[in-house]
C-alpha cells in the first residue's frame, strides 16, 4: 500500500474558533495576499503572518510555484474567492476541494511535495466515494483514523492528520448528515471548483502554452474529479465540457480581476495586461444549465422506460402541481396542459430509488427544478404532509398536499427526500 508523508499536517490547526468553518484559511489568504491578484512570495506570505501555525495552510490548500527561481504562492480561484468576497460556507467546500484535489505545486529550498496532500486526495477517491457519490460511512472517525494509520508515513500514528481531516469533513457539513451516501451539494459549487481545477492544471502542465478545451476536460477525467465532488461521471459530463468552455471563454489564467490579470508569471509589482472580458459570469450559469438539461435527460429517460405511471399520474391529478396547484397551459383551443412526474428518489446511482408511483409526485417545471435542488421538500403534519419551502415569504410554504385515491407515497422516500436536502 502506498505510504504518503504528510509533512506538517500532522500539527494541530487549532482552526476550531470563533468565526466557524475555513475562515483562518480565508483570513490567512487576504493577510498573504493583501489584496492583490497576482502571485506573492512565500517570504512575503509568511512575513505577514506571525504565527507559524497559520503557515501550515499554503503546504496543502494553495498552490505553489517556482518564478525567477523563487517560490511563490501562486493565484487561483480559491484566492480570487477569499479576497473578492466575504468568508462563507461556499468558499469552505471550495478550501475542502483544493485539498481534495491534492496540487499543491513546486517549491525549493522547503519541505514538501508538489501532491503534498495525496492522502486527502487517495481516500476522496478511494473511500469516500462508493457507487457514485460520497458513503457517510467514511466520514466516520474511526473510518478516518483506520485509513489514515494505514496509508500515512508518520512518526507514531496518523491520528492527528485524521483528527484534522476529519474537523474538515465537519465544518462543511458532511458528518452531521443521516442518509448512506452524503449531499454534497456539488451543483452549488462544481464551477468554481472547476476553475480551481483548470487553474493548478495550466500552471502545473501547460507552463506557457494554451490549453484546450479538450485538454482541460481529459485533465477533469484524469483527476477522477467526480469523485472529488461526489457525483456520478455521467451526473457532471455535460457540465464539465460547458464549464472549459466557460473558463477559456473569460481567459483563463488570464481572466480579468480587479484590473489585474492571474499570471502564473507574474511577480508582485509588475503590470500585467488584463484580457478584456466583459460581465464575464464565470461559472454558475454554466453549471446550473449542464444540470438542468442533466436532469431533463433523466428524467425523459426515466418516463419512456415507463411512460404508463407517468400518464396515469397526469390523468388522476389533471396536470396540478402538487406544490402550487397550477396547471401550465401549453395549447388553447383545445386547451392542453404540461407537468412533471418527478420522482422523490432519485433514479439510477449513487440513490437507486424506485421507478414506481409511490416514489413520484406531479409538479410544474419551475417547481420540479426546486424539488430536485431541496428548495421545496415534503413535510409531515398531522398526519398529512405539506409543502416545506427554504424560499422566503413563498406562498406555497406550508400548503397540504391533497393525494387522490388510489394514489400514496412511500414515507421512506418522502423522508429520504426531506434528511437528504436538509439544511447545513
Amino acid at each position: 500500500m502506498v505510504q504518503f508523508l504528510p509533512g506538517s499536517f500532522t500539527k494541530n490547526y487549532g482552526w476550531k474558533t470563533d468565526p466557524p468553518g475555513f475562515y483562518k484559511l480565508y483570513d490567512n489568504i487576504r493577510r498573504g495576499f493583501i489584496g492583490h491578484p497576482v502571485p506573492v512570495t512565500r517570504a512575503d506570505f509568511r512575513a505577514r503572518h506571525g504565527d507559524g501555525i497559520d503557515l501550515v495552510a499554503i503546504n496543502f490548500f494553495l498552490h505553489n510555484t517556482i518564478i525567477g527561481g523563487k517560490n511563490y504562492v501562486t493565484m487561483d480561484e480559491l484566492v480570487r474567492q477569499a479576497i473578492t468576497a466575504p468568508h462563507s460556507r461556499s468558499f469552505d467546500q471550495l478550501a475542502l476541494f483544493a485539498l481534495h484535489i491534492g496540487r499543491v505545486g513546486e517549491r525549493q529550498g522547503v519541505a514538501g511535495l508538489p501532491d503534498g496532500a495525496a492522502f486527502a486526495n487517495d481516500y476522496v477517491r478511494n473511500q469516500m466515494w462508493q457507487s457514485g457519490g460520497w458513503a457517510r460511512a467514511a466520514t466516520a472517525t474511526q473510518s478516518v483514523k483506520d485509513h489514515f494509520n494505514a496509508t500515512i508515513a508518520a512518526k507514531g500514528d496518523a491520528g492527528k492528520s485524521a483528527t484534522n481531516y476529519h474537523y474538515m469533513l465537519e465544518i462543511t457539513g458532511l458528518t452531521t448528515q443521516s442518509t448512506p451516501i452524503l449531499n454534497s451539494r456539488w451543483q452549488d459549487w462544481l464551477g468554481s471548483a472547476a476553475f480551481l481545477l483548470f487553474d493548478r492544471v495550466w500552471i502545473d502542465e501547460f507552463a506557457t502554452a494554451t490549453p484546450t478545451q479538450s485538454d482541460l476536460v481529459a485533465a477533469a477525467w484524469a483527476a477522477e474529479m467526480h469523485k472529488l465532488v461526489g457525483a456520478t461521471k455521467e451526473a457532471i459530463t455535460d457540465s464539465v465540457s460547458l464549464l472549459a468552455a466557460a473558463y477559456l471563454q473569460a481567459g483563463g489564467l488570464t481572466r480579468a480581476l480587479d484590473g489585474a490579470a492571474i499570471v502564473a508569471g507574474s511577480a508582485p509589482g509588475a503590470s500585467p495586461t488584463p484580457t478584456p472580458v466583459a460581465n464575464v459570469k464565470w461559472s454558475d450559469e454554466a453549471t446550473l444549465e449542464a444540470e438542468y438539461v442533466e436532469r431533463r435527460l433523466r428524467e425523459v429517460r426515466a418516463q419512456l422506460r415507463n411512460p404508463a405511471h407517468v400518464r396515469e399520474m397526469k390523468m388522476l391529478y389533471g396536470n396540478e402541481c402538487f406544490a402550487c396547484g397550477r396547471k401550465v397551459i401549453v395549447g388553447v383551443d383545445p386547451n392542453a396542459f404540461y407537468s412533471e412526474a418527478a420522482h422523490i428518489k432519485p433514479l439510477g446511482l449513487p440513490h437507486n430509488g424506485p421507478d414506481t408511483k409511490n416514489n413520484m409526485i406531479l409538479l410544474c417545471p419551475e417547481h420540479h427544478l426546486q424539488f430536485d435542488r431541496g428548495i421545496l421538500r415534503l413535510r409531515p403534519s398531522k398526519g398529512s404532509l405539506v409543502i416545506d419551502s427554504r424560499i422566503i415569504g413563498d406562498p406555497n410554504h406550508g400548503r397540504a398536499v391533497v393525494l387522490k385515491d388510489p394514489h400514496v407515497l412511500d414515507p421512506a422516500m418522502v423522508s429520504w427526500h426531506f434528511d437528504f436536502w436538509k439544511p447545513i
